[in-house]
């Protein structure tokens, strides 16, 4: 949970249920192994690939991400998480958690 209202919930909501900026997990998890959303969050894309575009691409490239990140234009896709260590070492928690959101199993709110 903490992770979670860390790293995703300015995005997907404190609740899971999605904001204008990224959608509502609880669906989408009910039905997704911890194999599944362990590889669509940690490797959703790569920013590392950047490398290998010319300057001009680079350039572009490096001023979208810029506006994404100064929220100036939305993302078109969720960033890979794997090079972050608390999301990284906490992926199957946070999957643990949102199933148990998605199942009813547990309420908003930080779980007992």
């Amino acid at each position: 949970w903490r992770v979670f209202q860390d790293k995703c919930a300015r995005c997907h909501g404190a609740a899971a249920s999605g904001t204008d900026i990224g959608p509502d997990l609880l669906p989408l998890v009910r039905n997704m192994s911890a194999r599944h959303f362990a590889s669509l969050v940690l490797k959703r894309y790569d920013l590392d690939q950047l490398g290998d575009l010319g300057a001009q691409d680079k350039q572009t490239a490096d001023t979208r991400i810029d506006d994404v990140l100064q929220r100036r234009a939305k993302p078109l896709e969720m960033p890979a998480w794997q090079g972050e260590p608390s999301v990284n070492a906490h992926i199957i928690d946070i999957y643990s958690y949102l199933s148990a959101r998605a199942d009813g199993k547990i309420d908003t709110g930080r779980p007992q």
